[in-house]
């Protein structure tokens, strides 16, 4: 195995790394990301981590950039990054041998979102579902705005049809409410009335168990593919609509954020950028 070129002392700092990464709950591709980015690095090296110095990642780095886009320079730099930065929490080495201007710049993307049209093909298509579970899914993420993991951690108990509102944990490990319509409140009824007594998970598969992320997806996928939108739906595009919305009926942005569950207003500001050029074309249509 390509795992075994790798000197015993750093193949345990990386399991070490990639296991604490997996209780701070980061997902199953940005583990395996992370892990063959880590496994390519410490194939050219084949001494200690705690003697890798600035020197030796430049010299890494030139060759591995060539051809490679900034999107993927960065993608690098960040998992080196991480691993270097537990590797000094936990005092393996003294110092830390990545350096900021490394990162490439890259211009702000802007977030994808459904337009009005798009969006009610969706809503149609997730409404004429037969499974219950999955229209709810469907519509959480529409009327939320909640990330992926989110909704994979929801428990019943978490839920409060009476409020609507479901408690979240966040980036960060950060607690939130996230608000629902009644409609919402409807379906995660039914879902609920399906489940088993007692607490448990709020979304699960026919075995009982707590629905998996991919399972997940591929629910949003289909919906997708069936409203013939033209490219992939994933719940990310959920989130950036229903901020984008929300941008767009007049509401705060500080009240975006909290919504949203945002760390920085920075991230909020994005989808008032988006805006912009709606803006500009409604103002010239009205001073025709």
């Amino acid at each position: 195995m390509i795992d075994n070129q790798i000197s015993p002392e750093n193949y345990k700092m990386i399991n070490e790394f990639l296991e604490f990464l997996e209780v701070e709950e980061y997902s199953t591709n940005t583990l395996n990301t992370y892990r063959r980015i880590l496994i390519t690095f410490f194939m050219r090296f084949k001494f200690s981590v705690s003697d890798i110095s600035y020197k030796e990642v430049s010299t890494w780095l030139e060759k591995f950039e060539k051809g490679k886009s900034a999107k993927s320079i960065n993608l690098t730099l960040s998992a080196l990054s991480s691993f270097f930065k537990f590797c000094y929490n936990e005092r393996y080495i003294t110092r830390f041998p990545i350096k900021k201007i490394w990162f490439c710049k890259i211009g702000d993307s802007m977030p994808k979102y459904l337009d009005k049209s798009d969006h009610a093909k969706v809503r149609i298509t997730a409404q004429r579902l037969s499974n219950v579970r999955d229209r709810a899914i469907a519509e959480l993420f529409d009327v939320s705005g909640i990330r992926l993991c989110e909704l994979h951690g929801l428990n019943k108990e978490d839920i409060n049809l009476i409020e609507r509102t479901a408690l979240v944990l966040g980036k960060g490990k950060k607690q939130r409410l996230a608000n629902f319509t009644e409609y919402c409140a409807f379906l995660l009824e039914r879902v609920m009335n399906e489940l088993p007594p007692g607490n448990g998970p709020l979304f699960v598969s026919l075995k009982k168990t707590r629905l998996c992320r991919r399972s997940i997806q591929y629910i949003i996928e289909r919906i997708g593919r069936a409203s013939n939108l033209g490219r992939n739906l994933h719940p990310q595009i959920y989130r950036h609509t229903f901020a984008t919305d929300l941008v767009n009926k007049g509401a705060d942005l500080q009240d975006v954020q909290d919504e949203l569950g945002h760390a920085s207003p920075d991230t909020t500001k994005i989808y008032a950028r988006i805006l912009q050029p709606e803006i500009l074309n409604v103002y010239r249509r009205c001073m025709e």
